[in-house]
């Protein structure tokens, strides 16, 4: 969206200055104004508007910190063009924690499990909406497609050999789930969370996924250091000791970790291969591949 279009529809970016973001999840762009700094992103549709919108209001009901898009001068959430679907959100307070290797790292890494759980015990509020995609089990299906592709690098047979030792994740316990909370989107100011980010992605999923997703990119920014992959299980265990504080595992939900951890490298390698980035495919099955020749020290740290 042209700049000037948004600064047009929303007074609060009157004078402001604008620069882009990367952002997995789509098109996004800072605003610095007098009266703030603000975020507008690109959406998919007015649909997914509504339905954000719908979750946004419960969970901040439920007295989590989330930004609600902020009305235009017509007093919508949202600006429609020829150019897309856009809402404009006001940044929240904190910043992101870092370093989870420390003493104090993992004290960091509980805090944002228990902030995953807080997450999902508001979601049990949303179970009546309706009009959310459905996860399913990717994996297998993941397979098949890298089988008929054969992409290089891809060791498609050891691929192959691990998901057929996987569970369904269909039996897990299911819930609306985030689907990106990696400690980019998690906020936290003197030690309590500020703020939980970017729900673009939400579908109604297993649950255990949100904190195997948070524990996964844990694994992946640091995996090319060896030290780093051990001290990961010290992460892995610290995250679900949070995460168990507030939303309580099931017996198959715990025996379903590994799996999930597992599900979620190949829809890595998958996503990475699909947007022509075989230096992260690779890494991906790296890492799935050192996971599942682990599967013993991940089991121990997730005894919880």
């Amino acid at each position: 969206m042209d700049t000037t279009f948004a600064m047009a529809n929303w007074g609060c970016l009157k004078g402001a200055t604008a620069t882009q973001v990367d952002s997995f999840s789509g098109t996004v762009t800072r605003f610095v104004s007098p009266h703030g700094q603000f975020y507008l992103k690109r959406k998919q549709s007015i649909p997914q508007v509504s339905r954000e919108l719908r979750v946004l209001h419960i969970l901040a009901g439920e007295h989590l910190p989330v930004a609600l898009p902020l009305l235009t001068h017509d007093q919508l959430p949202y600006v429609a063009n020829g150019s897309g679907v856009f809402c404009l959100y006001a940044a929240l307070p904190g910043t992101p924690y870092q370093d989870f290797v420390s003493h104090q790292g993992l004290i960091k890494a509980t805090a944002l499990g228990a902030a995953i759980g807080q997450l999902h015990v508001a979601f049990a509020q949303c179970e009546s909406l309706e009009g959310f995609a459905t996860f399913g089990d990717p994996s297998r299906a993941i397979v098949a497609a890298l089988r008929a592709e054969q992409p290089e690098g891809c060791d498609v047979e050891h691929l192959a050999t691990i998901v057929a030792t996987l569970c369904s994740t269909d039996a897990l316990p299911q819930t609306l789930i985030h689907r990106d909370p990696h400690p980019g989107n998690m906020l936290f100011e003197d030690g309590q969370l500020s703020g939980v980010l970017d729900f673009d992605l939400m579908m109604r999923g297993p649950r255990i996924f949100d904190p195997c997703y948070c524990a996964t990119g844990m694994l992946l920014a640091r995996f090319t250091d060896e030290a780093d992959r051990t001290d990961w299980f010290d992460v892995l265990r610290a995250i679900f000791a949070g995460y168990c504080r507030m939303v309580p595992l099931t017996a198959a939900e715990q025996s379903g970790i590994f799996t999930m951890l597992a599900v979620i490298q190949l829809i890595f390698i998958s996503s990475a291969l699909r947007t022509h980035r075989p230096d992260a495919a690779r890494m991906n099955q790296r890492a799935l591949f050192w996971l599942n020749g682990n599967r013993q020290p991940v089991e121990e740290a997730i005894t919880v």
